[in-house]
């Protein structure tokens, strides 16, 4: 017997953080869209009271000494962090992980899947007509062009498509046909003609191919399959991150073949370390442009960034986070949010997107509604799960 139970909470205070802290993130930090410095702060500190509304607001009416604590913990340290590291964007993270609490999943993966959608199209027609610049770069082996159309950097433009697909994906993925899945493909493979993106080109295929082997596998071995998969990834994609980024040598032939094959990614996390080490509370990262002999002017693992720049005990909040969001997951057997884990998981390996909540909605899930979601929620045989069963379920996991 089953039934499908269903939540909705789906407020427009909701949707206009999200969407405006989205294209806050993407056309200040991620475009050539000229932006004034005082309207990009105002824009900022508007996004920073906008979060804290909608938490109260939400907190006001259903009131959790428990996660009010733990509010005034992760986020006091975070407040410290976001000031050792220099870094402000990770304080509208925190806040706003904590105001889509009990917002459906798939209500998140939708406003994420529309934002991108608009904004993948409208900055690359502003690039092409002119309005913004066309960043155009060498690509590694000088041999030839890479096009952003309208973003920082051609990898920017490339991360854009990847949440796209991966949204589409996670929204239709029991309607997932073989032919999408092949234009999907050349789609990423035209991308990455223009941009020179690979690792979002690798991580698009990764989806896809786990997308057709999800249906060959029975249930109960395809769930098994998958929760082995995310628990071996959670545990593999940073353990071997820090240990190339501590014992990184080019004496290494097995090391300068994969630094070789990920464009220089291991020799410059290792360079980060030796400068700026790791620290409790981070670090205030500066990228030198300038001298590249110092390999200190691109940091592309996730995983790498987060533990120096951000320091030990927000690394600890990443994966603990993400931890709880694979947890509920298996819980509630809902496939399409580890297979989208998994896929940022190793997209962290190759990129730094992976820590940054505007490209990265699995972070959104750490205190999200998963029990509104469209996939149905079976119970036990015999016994029929009522509201209030439900009720005391969510109270008990929070």
């Amino acid at each position: 017997m089953e039934k499908v139970v269903r939540f909705s909470k789906k407020s427009v205070k909701y949707t206009i953080a999200i969407v405006n802290w989205l294209i806050y993130s993407i056309i200040v930090g991620g475009t050539t869209t000229p932006v004034n410095d005082t309207f990009s702060n105002i824009w900022y500190f508007f996004s920073i009271l906008l979060f804290i509304y909608t938490i109260f607001v939400s907190y006001y009416r259903n009131v959790n000494y428990k996660i009010i604590f733990l509010f005034a913990m992760v986020m006091g340290v975070i407040s410290i962090v976001t000031y050792t590291s220099n870094y402000s964007p990770l304080l509208a993270w925190g806040l706003m992980i904590f105001a889509v609490r009990d917002i459906e999943c798939d209500f998140i993966v939708s406003v994420y899947f529309k934002t991108f959608i608009a904004l993948g199209i409208l900055i690359p027609l502003m690039a092409v007509t002119g309005l913004i610049s066309n960043t155009v770069m060498d690509t590694v082996g000088i041999t030839g062009k890479r096009y952003a159309y309208g973003f920082t950097h051609p990898n920017v433009l490339g991360a854009v498509l990847l949440v796209i697909v991966i949204c589409w994906c996670y929204l239709h993925w029991k309607s997932i046909k073989l032919y999408h899945i092949v234009i999907i493909n050349l789609l990423s493979y035209g991308m990455m003609q223009i941009t020179d993106s690979s690792s979002s080109f690798i991580c698009i295929a990764f989806i896809s191919v786990i997308a057709l082997l999800e249906r060959w596998f029975d249930k109960k071995s395809k769930l098994n399959v998958w929760y082995f998969g995310i628990i071996v990834l959670l545990i593999f994609c940073p353990a071997i991150s820090y240990y190339f980024m501590v014992k990184y040598t080019p004496s290494n032939p097995l090391m300068l073949a994969i630094d070789l094959f990920t464009t220089g990614r291991l020799r410059t996390m290792n360079a980060f370390f030796v400068k700026y080490g790791v620290k409790i509370l981070g670090n205030p990262i500066i990228f030198d442009m300038e001298r590249r002999s110092l390999l200190l002017f691109a940091l592309d693992n996730s995983y790498g960034y987060i533990l120096i720049r951000f320091g030990i005990i927000v690394s600890l909040f990443y994966f603990m986070g993400l931890f709880k969001v694979i947890k509920r997951a298996i819980q509630i057997r809902d496939t399409r949010i580890i297979i989208c884990v998994l896929t940022f998981l190793v997209y962290g390996l190759f990129e730094n997107y992976f820590f940054k909540i505007q490209f990265n909605f699995t972070l959104l899930f750490i205190f999200a509604n998963y029990y509104g979601n469209s996939n149905k929620l079976r119970v036990k045989k015999g016994r029929v799960v009522n509201h209030e069963d439900w009720s005391n379920y969510i109270s008990w996991c929070r």
